[in-house]
């Protein structure tokens, strides 16, 4: 059997064009693979793909990044991160944004829980900020001393890492 060719860049390639290599790979060496032995191919194929293939990079007049704001209405109240996936190989920027009159404590963590323990969780002031890799914002939780601290979560869209 015969597959067309994507001209697309491999990072672009659906699954239903994997599973057509795979199939055409065990035809071209004889093998009868079950559906299951397949589809478990493809997965751990998919995940080596996306840990060394570095996103495609913005060109142009593209959008260029994405900046969410993260308020804590309440001191003593944990405000989880958006449901916003991250692209892999893209870092976010964590910024406390700065505040008038006394500067504000803040806290953030990956547990809720977290939020409050000392042990666990990163203590930011005023236009404090940190870059980590995430693969969504929702792993974040973020708390406060003071009521409406503004916390900043940044994704250049045009940094990618390099590859090396």
């Amino acid at each position: 059997m015969v597959r067309a060719r994507s001209a697309c860049p491999p990072q672009f390639r659906p699954m239903e064009t994997l599973l057509g290599d795979v199939e055409s790979l065990a035809s071209a060496l004889g093998l009868d693979l079950p559906m299951a032995i397949q589809l478990l191919l493809i997965h751990k194929l998919d995940q080596v793909r996306q840990a060394v293939i570095a996103p495609p990079r913005v060109a142009g007049q593209a959008k260029e990044g994405l900046i969410i704001a993260v308020t804590v209405v309440t001191a003593g109240t944990p405000v989880q991160g958006p449901n916003i996936q991250v692209p892999p190989g893209y870092a976010t920027v964590v910024r406390q944004r700065r505040h008038e009159g006394t500067p504000r404590t803040g806290y953030w963590a990956f547990e809720r829980s977290d939020t409050a323990n000392a042990l666990n969780r990163s203590v930011f002031k005023d236009n404090d900020s940190i870059s980590l890799r995430l693969s969504r914002w929702d792993s974040l939780w973020f708390d406060a001393n003071q009521n409406d601290t503004s916390f900043e979560l940044i994704v250049e869209y045009g940094r990618a890492r390099e590859s090396s």
